[in-house]
């Protein structure tokens, strides 16, 4: 246990700079995705108010099973995350890996505060019990594998187009797979205890 607190904290320490930028991109994502929110019309923005509510209200994720939630959460995540791996191979990765960090903000930051704006201090509330949770175990695993990619392809000499790093370590490897075994039992988590979450909210946004 100790000898794993001792990496991370040499990886963070390591990696600070890069850390930082990412952190940053994350940032400002929210907030441009905050801002989006300013330029929907009132007509859209009821449009998809009445498709939540109903959806969230009615809760209609009691209509798919565990199987399909945990599909779903799993394959959207794997392969979002899945994608910030494999530019780690490329030197020109770094770019679309600090774009995929700017994107996840941006959309963290358009949620949110479409629900607010929807829904005042109940979407206040219901992003705190709904998202916060997700984003708890979700962010700390986007922060620490798209440092490493991007730390990856900061040392990857080839380029697009041309055969991957011989010299590729099996930890960048075994990352991968430690961070979609997480997200695995994340998405099994979501899949299970989401609709009743939903279930003990649904007063919360009618």
């Amino acid at each position: 246990m100790q000898k794993t607190v001792w990496k991370l904290e040499l990886f963070f320490r390591k990696n600070d700079k890069t850390i930082k930028w990412i952190l940053v991109l994350l940032f400002l994502g929210i907030i441009a995705g905050s801002a989006m929110i300013l330029y929907i019309d009132s007509q859209e923005t009821a449009r998809m108010t009445a498709y939540f509510k109903t959806f969230l209200v009615n809760n209609h994720l009691k209509e798919y099973g565990t199987k399909y939630l945990f599909l779903h959460s799993f394959l959207i995540y794997g392969f979002f995350f899945f994608m910030i791996w494999l530019f780690g191979f490329f030197k020109q990765g770094r770019p679309l890996i600090l774009f995929l960090v700017f994107l996840k903000g941006l959309i963290m930051g358009f949620t949110t505060s479409f629900f607010i704006k929807a829904w005042m201090i109940k979407g206040f509330l219901f992003t705190l019990l709904v998202f916060l949770p997700q984003n708890l175990v979700i962010l700390p695993i986007l922060v620490y594998i798209s440092t490493s990619s991007f730390f990856q392809s900061s040392t990857n000499k080839n380029t697009f187009g041309r055969k991957y790093n011989k010299n590729l370590s099996w930890s960048y490897a075994l990352l991968f797979l430690f961070s979609i075994m997480i997200l695995g039992i994340y998405s099994f988590s979501e899949a299970f205890f989401m609709p009743k979450l939903l279930n003990l909210l649904q007063g919360l946004l009618s």
